[in-house]
């Protein structure tokens, strides 16, 4: 079953707000990455040995109307990103959530 944003995401909202998500790139990993998953796709065979982070966020992101729900981007300086990149460069109305002990 696909992770779900954590409810601490959601509390005390002013703002945006991003959470590191290990448990969503675990799973995109054993659904789409892992050569034995029926999900896999040998066009992703690159990202196996690859560093991947991710976060959730509560930026709303579309594109020609259309809500984007996720994507990949390597790391670039602020400015050159989309719209999650935008609103983690802000800085003031921008939260950290840190999740557990």
């Amino acid at each position: 079953m696909r992770p779900q944003p954590p409810t601490e995401l959601f509390e005390d909202f002013s703002g945006c707000a991003f959470a590191a998500a290990p448990e969503l790139e675990a799973w995109a990993r054993d659904t789409f990455i892992d050569p034995d998953s029926d999900m896999f796709n040998p066009d992703h065979a690159h990202l196996i040995p690859a560093s991947i982070g991710m976060l959730w966020t509560t930026v709303e992101n579309s594109r020609k109307g259309r809500t984007v729900i996720g994507q990949a981007e390597m790391g670039q300086p602020a400015g050159m990103m989309g719209k999650w990149g935008e609103g983690e460069s802000r800085g003031a109305g921008t939260r950290m959530v840190r999740l557990g002990p």
